[in-house]
């Protein structure tokens, strides 16, 4: 099938069911996982394409001319924004693309790394060459990379050939010309840098401010959820919390790990566990409603009613993206 045809398919697609359009890609030769979320009226136009599960581009999105898109699990990209060039485009596990971004691959590979984030209005630039360089004009063409749990807050614009290493922050606003190191917090513009270590942002939790900070999370969503809706009635019990539903529905949400006295407990309850560095192994097993919020991962057999809303208020609320134990 020439390029020219699977063009035209991919094009015509947009219009199509997200199902349906996600076989037409794989039928005709590109690596779309059938739980990616491809939204109505987003352009996808690439040589080799990969999308894995749950990574998702809104409408309105346009992926023009690049030799390979590679989407990993729970990655995102947001409406109108706009990713050219003929090179590769790499988003890791967990990181965004926010609205109208815009992103040119034009003379090198762009990777961001995993749960890293570009806020929105932002721009990446691998092609630096306008003026003639005979005339003694700078020629700058190369990749850009962003390493893992960075967050580039919006209007910043990041140059040809800049790294930014892992655990950095980039405050708004900025222009990144030069390769930021690792664990930095940076307000950049051409004449004057400053910056300062991430941990005047960052705080180091002990794991009892980590459990307590979990339990105040809980409360507040809980608190959100019973100011729309009056069927639910929670209660502070200890180290749990007992949640009423639609008078028919209780739950206990436990701030513990698994221990036999609370599994082999007979109530009629469905029982939630709220904790951090759980047994992976027995998390995969999916007997249990898990969420561990120190390696931002969540496991269940089915999600109870009560926490639909959840993750959505959680990233939204407090940054926390968990996503399924099967995709670490």
């Amino acid at each position: 099938m020439t390029s020219k045809i699977k063009t035209i398919i991919l094009v015509i697609t947009t219009i199509f069911p997200p199902s349906l359009r996600i076989r037409l890609m794989n039928f005709i030769g590109y690596k779309v996982d059938s739980k990616a979320k491809l939204k109505f009226f987003s352009i996808i136009l690439a040589n080799e394409i990969s999308i894995a599960a749950f990574a998702r581009i809104d409408s309105f999105v346009i992926i023009a001319g690049l030799n390979k898109l590679v989407m990993q699990e729970y990655s995102a990209i947001q409406r109108f924004t706009y990713i050219s060039g003929n090179h590769m485009f790499k988003i890791n596990k967990r990181a965004m693309v926010g609205s109208r971004c815009i992103i040119n691959a034009g003379a090198g590979n762009i990777e961001i790394g995993e749960y890293s984030a570009l806020a929105p209005r932002s721009s990446i630039y691998t092609h630096g060459t306008f003026l003639p360089v005979t005339h003694g004009y700078p020629r700058t063409n190369s990749g850009v990379k962003i390493g893992d749990f960075c967050w580039i807050m919006q209007n910043t614009s990041i140059g040809p050939g800049v790294e930014i290493e892992s655990n950095s922050i980039i405050l708004p606003g900025s222009s990144i010309i030069k390769n930021i190191p690792r664990d930095t917090v940076v307000y950049d513009t051409p004449v004057q840098r400053k910056n300062f270590p991430i941990y005047f942002f960052k705080k180091v939790l002990e794991d009892k401010e980590l459990l307590d900070l979990i339990k105040e999370i809980t409360i507040n969503y809980l608190t959100a959820l019973k100011s729309d809706n009056d069927q639910i009635e929670f209660l502070i019990d200890n180290d749990a919390v007992i949640v009423n539903y639609l008078k028919k529905n209780k739950y206990k949400i436990h701030f513990s790990e698994l221990n036999s006295s609370i599994l082999n407990n007979k109530e009629c309850i469905t029982q939630i566990f709220f904790y951090y560095d759980f047994d992976i192994e027995l998390m995969k097993q999916r007997k249990y409603v898990c969420y561990d919020f120190k390696r931002i991962i969540n496991s269940y057999p089915k999600l109870p009613e009560i926490l639909i809303e959840f993750d959505k208020y959680v990233f939204f609320n407090y940054g926390l993206k968990f996503i399924d134990t099967d995709y670490l």
